[in-house]
């Protein structure tokens, strides 16, 4: 099956997950495309705050992610994860982790 899911998650809290606060992959899935939009949420107590894999498209904005093992877990290829530079993400035991180091999260504009 192909097509396009457009996923907004927003003004939510998720917390003390032992997988991740919230997770989107298409890996595997050949043809299909996630496009999710992350905005006023807080991820804050589980093993990964967001984690992220296959080709999905991620915008982070106006987000709390900070008390989690992992932050952000980046595991889009190639990297399709963007922010308004405008979270907090601290306080987890990795911040960011991803293939692509210091620039695991594109900044973006708003408009």
């Amino acid at each position: 099956m192909s097509g396009t899911t457009i996923i907004s998650i927003s003004n939510s809290i998720t917390s003390n997950s032992s997988q991740s606060g919230i997770f989107a992959s298409n890996q595997g899935a050949v043809g299909t495309i996630i496009e999710l939009m992350i905005d006023n949420v807080t991820a804050t107590g589980n093993n990964n705050g967001v984690f992220v894999k296959g080709t999905a498209y991620v915008q982070l904005g106006r987000s709390n992610i900070s008390g989690n093992t992992t932050g952000v877990n980046n595991a889009t290829s190639p990297n399709n994860f963007y922010t308004f530079n405008d979270n907090y993400i601290n306080f987890n035991g990795t911040n960011n982790a991803s293939n692509f180091g210091d620039e695991s999260l594109i900044g973006v504009s708003r408009q």
